[in-house]
C-alpha cells in the first residue's frame, strides 16, 4: 500500500512539472542589434533563440512577417520553413525603404509541434552613403555650447589685478576637485577643502624685500598648509627674478595683467606680458627650464614652468590640478579689484 502511494506521489510530481515547463523566444536582433534604428541594408538578416525549460525542445520550423509600419503592409512572408536554423536568416522580400520603421513577428515550431511566437521592430538609416542624403539635414539639441571645463589640465587663466589699499590678492582655481574630496577617491587617502591659490603681493614693493608671487596648496598633499606657501618666486629665492622690474613703487597701483597658464601638472605665470624669471634661473632646479605656452591669436609667451600637481610632469599621472572651481582672495583691509576675468 505504501508502494503505491509513493509511485503515485512521483508520477503527481512528473506530471507537475510538466505543466510547468515552458518554452519562449528571445533576442530578437536584426543585424545582431535589438531593434535597429539604422539598418542600411536592404535585405538585413534575423536572429533569434529558443530558451526552454523542457529537455530534448528544439526548433524545428520557422515564419517571418514583415510589416511597413506606416501602412501595416507586408514586405516579406517566408512562409514555414522547415529547418533548425536561427542564425543570420537573410531577408528575401522587395528591398527595404530608407528611414522606415518596420515590424516584425516570429512563429517558431518546436519538435513537439508546439508553436511559439514574439514580435521585434526596427528601423532603416539613410541607405545612402553620398553627401546628398544630408541635404535638408539640420543638427538638433540645445544651441547652448556646453564644455566640461571643470575636467580640463590645460588651460589659462587671465585677470588683470588693481591692488588699491594694502598688498595682498589672490587667484584662486582647481578648488573643490571631486578626486580629492572623498577620501575614498583620493590615492593619498585625504578628504576635504582642496584649492590652489595664486597670491600677488605687493606689500614689499618699495622696500628691501619687493614683490612676491606666492602659490598655496591645500589639500592635495598631506603637508599642504593654508598658511604657507608650496612656492615663493621674490628676489630672495630667486635672484634673477624680473618680478621687482615688473612690478615698482610708482606702478603699484596700477592695473597689472596676470596670467596662469596650467599644463598637467605644471604651472607658468606672465605678468604684464614678461616671464617671472630668466630661463637661467631655473636651471639645475626641480622645476625645470622654460616652455612655449600660450599661443593663443598669434601670442606666444617663452615662460618658466614650476611643478605644483603631486605628480610627475609626464601625463602617466592623474593631472593635478585640473580648473575644478575659480574664484578671488584677497587679504584683510586689502581694496583690490578683478576685471577683464578670462579662462582659456
Amino acid at each position: 500500500m505504501n508502494l503505491a502511494k509513493g509511485l503515485l506521489l512521483a508520477g503527481l510530481l512528473v506530471c507537475s512539472i510538466c505543466a510547468h515547463a515552458s518554452s519562449t523566444i528571445v533576442n530578437l536582433k536584426v543585424q545582431d542589434v535589438v531593434e535597429p534604428l539604422m539598418i542600411e541594408d536592404t535585405h538585413p538578416v534575423f536572429s533569434w533563440q529558443m530558451q526552454s525549460d523542457e529537455r530534448g525542445v528544439k526548433q524545428q520550423a520557422y515564419q517571418i512577417v514583415v510589416k511597413r509600419a506606416s501602412d501595416n503592409k507586408v514586405v516579406w512572408n517566408s512562409g514555414k520553413v522547415n529547418s533548425g536554423y536561427s542564425d543570420n536568416i537573410k531577408y528575401l522580400g522587395v528591398a527595404l525603404q530608407a528611414e522606415k520603421e518596420y515590424t516584425w513577428d516570429l512563429t517558431v515550431w518546436d519538435s513537439k509541434g508546439k508553436e511559439l511566437k514574439s514580435s521585434s521592430k526596427f528601423e532603416t538609416g539613410l541607405m545612402d552613403p553620398s553627401i546628398r542624403a544630408w541635404d535638408g539635414a539640420q543638427f538638433i539639441g540645445s544651441k547652448t555650447k556646453v564644455l566640461d571645463a571643470a575636467s580640463h589640465s590645460y588651460f589659462e587663466i587671465c585677470s588683470e589685478i588693481q591692488i588699491k589699499k594694502g598688498g595682498k590678492a589672490s587667484l584662486i582655481l582647481g578648488a573643490n576637485d571631486f578626486r580629492l574630496k572623498d577620501a575614498f577617491q583620493n590615492v593619498k587617502n585625504m578628504s576635504g577643502t582642496n584649492y590652489i591659490r595664486v597670491e600677488l603681493d605687493l606689500s614689499g614693493v618699495g622696500q628691501a624685500q619687493g614683490a612676491s608671487l606666492n602659490v598655496y596648496r591645500v589639500g592635495y598633499d598631506k603637508g599642504d598648509k593654508a598658511d604657507m606657501p608650496m612656492l615663493t618666486i621674490n628676489q630672495a629665492k630667486y635672484p634673477k627674478t624680473n618680478i621687482n622690474q615688473i612690478f615698482t613703487s610708482a606702478n603699484k597701483a596700477d592695473k597689472h595683467t596676470v596670467r596662469v597658464f596650467v599644463q598637467t601638472s605644471m604651472m607658468y605665470f606672465v605678468i604684464d606680458g614678461t616671464d617671472v624669471l630668466t630661463g637661467e634661473d631655473t636651471q639645475g632646479r626641480r622645476f625645470g627650464g622654460g616652455f612655449a605656452v600660450g599661443n593663443v591669436g598669434g601670442e606666444t609667451f617663452k615662460a618658466s614652468r614650476f611643478q605644483i600637481g603631486t605628480y610627475g610632469r609626464t601625463h602617466d599621472f592623474n593631472t593635478e590640478p585640473n580648473l575644478c572651481s575659480v574664484g578671488f582672495a584677497a587679504a584683510p583691509e586689502t581694496e583690490a579689484t578683478f576685471s577683464n576675468y578670462v579662462i582659456k
